[in-house]
């Protein structure tokens, strides 16, 4: 009786254990293979087409997608709920544009979806939308920007900074932050050329341009913005 009395203990002590975490998965619908880091963190250095997070202790989750053949990680924000399962499906929408979108929460043990995203047959001609790409984390970019500034000299800055914002995206604010760090305008045109495919605002990049401090130079940039939609 004792002894059933305490497996009966140690199993609602799992069970309760258990429902302090959530489980995360991922699978794509394109059949392209993909690697996925969840606030920084990634199971596995292999593309996979289904990733799975067993022990989700956080509720919101900055993740990052490295889908095979794309040269930058697509980011998004996603949701967990402890004691739930949430699978998310990665694909494409009509327009080409990645996209992260839950498809079923279900509690964990359970046979029943306890949400499921609803199937909706358009009427009307959609929306164009766009993947969920954000710049990063204000205090994330102030720590990799302090550490350019700490390089005592603009070649120095500059390798610095293309290795700690190569898997970022930028606002043209922060790019313009960036410049300023170097001393001379031709390494803030450098950079500013190098960060352009990475920034998500590029219609505010006269932020960027305004940071220059010669005419030329501000041409020179523009320019190269004409021929680099």
């Amino acid at each position: 009786m004792k002894k059933s009395i305490t497996i009966l203990f140690l199993f609602a002590i799992q069970f309760i254990y258990a429902q302090n975490f959530g489980k995360v998965i991922i699978y794509t619908s394109t059949n392209q293979p993909f690697m996925v880091s969840l606030n920084g963190i990634r199971l596995s250095n292999q593309y996979a087409v289904k990733s799975t997070f067993e022990f989700a202790e956080e509720n919101e989750y900055r993740t990052k997608v490295w889908v095979q053949g794309n040269q930058y990680p697509i980011n998004f924000n996603i949701q967990s709920t402890p004691g739930y399962e949430s699978t998310y499906q990665l694909g494409k929408d009509q327009y080409g544009a990645f996209t992260l979108n839950l498809i079923s929460k279900v509690l964990i043990g359970a046979n029943q979806p306890i949400t499921t995203a609803p199937t909706v047959t358009p009427t009307a001609t959609p929306t164009p939308t766009t993947p969920v790409i954000v710049a990063m984390n204000g205090n994330d970019f102030n720590d990799k920007l302090n550490t350019v500034k700490n390089e005592s000299f603009d070649d120095s800055k500059m390798d610095k900074a293309k290795f700690v914002f190569d898997d970022e995206y930028l606002s043209s604010a922060q790019v313009a932050s960036v410049c300023k760090a170097f001393s001379f305008e031709n390494r803030k045109v450098e950079f500013a050329k190098w960060a352009y495919k990475r920034t998500v605002d590029k219609k505010n990049y006269y932020k960027v341009v305004d940071v220059l401090t010669f005419d030329p130079d501000k041409r020179e940039l523009q320019n190269w913005i004409k021929k680099n939609p």
